[in-house]
């Protein structure tokens, strides 16, 4: 090449050239060099991105991955699509299934993705019930189950088929609870080991088959789980290994064995009492049952965790660990991978579950400023869902990065009225309004 250019510097001391070769020749080079630097950053670029949730498309500009939300992407979460009910609408999402009870009566099946941008889906299918419901569905082994009632008359249970059909036609239940009691709320479900547990207020726990009938025929309750849990409760029941919680109208505690369901339910392996407080909520996780209360003369709230391995025949057991909120709380707690959640009126709370190691009351491992939460939800991408009254839903690291004052990493506001608990999904992000919209968001792509 230098021989080239000697001659060419050469020639045109002599001979004029017909055009400027030596500037092309510095063009071309400069042309290869800035390839082999895109190309080179480029691939940085992917290799980066790998560990970071984002694709690289078409040399710099960048897409976030479909797929379930985490903490490195749920910014980029967008609304896909909302649905309209009647009243107050419940959530409960299952694989790409979104099934919404709400106070028309009705339960609606939606497919997860069946739209983008914002636009209105309708049903898969629509479940009648002839009644109110007034809590979230349940999805068990193919089969949703919902409690529907109207005030002061007989509460009912209904189970329909997950696969009923599609094109928005009408689901026959495979069949229909009845709970022989009169009820003043929508009764709440509860189903584990095939048996599914209705609680009403006032009066009652109620013990169903799973698989009751597929003909769409009556099924009726133990009589003898009727008789012995015949007590008001605050917080529907939670069943942990193989055993029944229950919190009664004497705000106690009591621990069921095994077979409860089949009527052996009396007398209670345990029982604990929680003091002069409130109850407001129970869940269970790692070994423990945690109890919320309210105290409604100091206008805060408390949060007792106790061994499910307490004691037996009759025992009456001590927290193992207690910790305080500095308001009432009302939403349900929620435990997940070695965190508990609570909200009261101003503030979400993250305590670990462990807590009872490092003594009697625990200190949360972060808080949230976040105003009337109506509901929380854990994410299987290590996210908290939080629902507000304001029409808020946010979305926190679980882990918070031991950062003691978390703030959300994603906030979408609905501009309606309170939103209901959000359900959580590795596809969708789905919740409910007071006025009877479902919203559903999704990732990019």
């Amino acid at each position: 090449m230098s021989e080239y250019r000697r001659a060419l510097e050469h020639a045109g001391r002599h001979f004029p050239p017909p055009y400027d070769a030596l500037s092309r020749l510095r063009r071309r080079r400069e042309r290869k060099g800035l390839r082999r630097r895109i190309v080179a950053g480029a691939t940085a670029l992917v290799i980066a991105a790998g560990g970071t949730g984002v694709a690289l498309v078409a040399l710099g500009r960048f897409e976030p991955r479909s797929g379930r939300p985490d903490a490195s992407n749920v910014a980029s979460l967008r609304l896909a699509w909302t649905a309209k009910a009647e009243g107050t609408a419940r959530v409960a999402a299952v694989g790409n299934r979104v099934y919404v009870g709400a106070e028309d009566g009705n339960l609606y099946a939606f497919v997860a993705t069946c739209g983008t941008d914002g636009v209105q889906c309708r049903p898969l299918w629509v479940g009648h019930t002839g009644l109110s419901i007034g809590s979230s569905p349940v999805v068990s082994d193919g089969i949703v189950f919902v409690a529907a009632a109207t005030p002061r008359r007989q509460g009912n249970v209904f189970a329909f088929p997950a696969s009923c059909g599609a094109g928005g036609g009408t689901c026959r239940p495979l069949w229909r609870g009845l709970l022989d009691v009169m009820v003043d709320a929508s009764p709440t479900v509860t189903v584990a080991a095939d048996t599914v547990y209705v609680a009403s207020d006032p009066g009652s726990v109620s013990a169903f088959p799973a698989k009751c009938r597929t003909d769409g025929g009556i099924c009726l309750p133990n009589s003898r789980v009727q008789a012995v849990l015949q007590e008001s409760f605050p917080a529907p029941p939670v069943v942990l290994d193989g055993r029944l919680y229950v919190v009664d109208s004497d705000r106690r505690l009591r621990a069921y064995a095994a077979g409860c369901e089949r009527g052996e339910c009396h007398p209670p392996l345990w029982s604990a009492s929680l003091g002069p407080l409130v109850p407001s909520g129970l869940a269970a996780a790692d070994g423990l049952l945690f109890v919320t209360s309210s105290d409604p003369e100091r206008s805060s709230g408390q949060v007792r965790a106790f061994r499910a391995s307490c004691g037996l025949e009759g025992a009456t057991c001590e927290p193992a660990w207690t910790a305080t909120t500095r308001g009432p709380v009302d939403a349900a707690p929620v435990a997940a991978e070695g965190r508990l959640f609570v909200a009261d009126a101003t503030t979400i709370y993250a305590f670990p579950t462990s807590c009872g190691h490092r003594g009697p009351t625990c200190d949360p491992m972060w808080t949230a400023a976040l105003p009337t939460v109506t509901g929380l939800s854990a994410a299987p991408g290590g996210l908290l869902f939080a629902a507000s009254a304001d029409g808020s839903l946010s979305a926190f690291d679980a882990t918070c990065r031991r950062d003691p004052r978390c703030r959300p990493l994603w906030t979408w506001e609905a501009g309606t009225s309170a939103l209901t608990p959000p359900s959580v999904t590795q596809q969708a992000v789905s919740v409910g309004s007071a006025q009877g919209r479902v919203f559903v968001f999704r990732l990019p792509g």
